[in-house]
C-alpha cells in the first residue's frame, strides 16, 4: 500500500471516529427529549471540531500504537452506529398515575 493511500485511509478513519465521539459527547450533554437541549447546545461545535481533530490524528499516525488505537476507535465507532438505536439520548415520559 502506498504511503499516500495509507495516510488518506487513516485520515478518513480518524474523521469517522472523531465525529462519532463528538456525537456521543453532544448526546450525553442533552438534558431532555428534544435534541439539542441544555448543555448539548454548547457542545454542538464539537461536531465540527471532532472530525477535524480525528483527520489530523489520522494523518499524523505513524507509530504502530497510534495506528492500532485509531483503528480500534474506528471499529468501536462503527459498532456504535450499528448497535445503538435511533434516539438513544431521548428519555421516555415517566409513568402517569391514574386509571388503567
Amino acid at each position: 500500500m502506498s504511503p499516500r493511500l495509507r495516510r488518506s485511509l487513516l485520515a478518513a478513519a480518524g474523521t469517522f471516529a472523531g465525529f462519532t465521539l463528538a456525537w456521543i459527547a453532544v448526546g450525553l450533554g442533552n438534558s431532555g427529549d428534544a435534541f439539542p437541549q441544555g448543555a448539548a447546545r454548547q457542545l454542538l461545535p464539537l461536531l465540527l471540531v471532532g472530525p477535524g481533530l480525528g483527520a489530523f490524528a489520522g494523518l499524523r499516525a505513524s507509530s504502530r500504537l497510534a495506528v492500532i488505537t485509531l483503528l480500534a476507535l474506528t471499529l468501536l465507532s462503527a459498532s456504535f452506529w450499528l448497535l445503538v438505536p435511533d434516539g438513544w439520548w431521548a428519555v421516555g415520559a415517566p409513568p402517569m398515575p391514574g386509571p388503567r
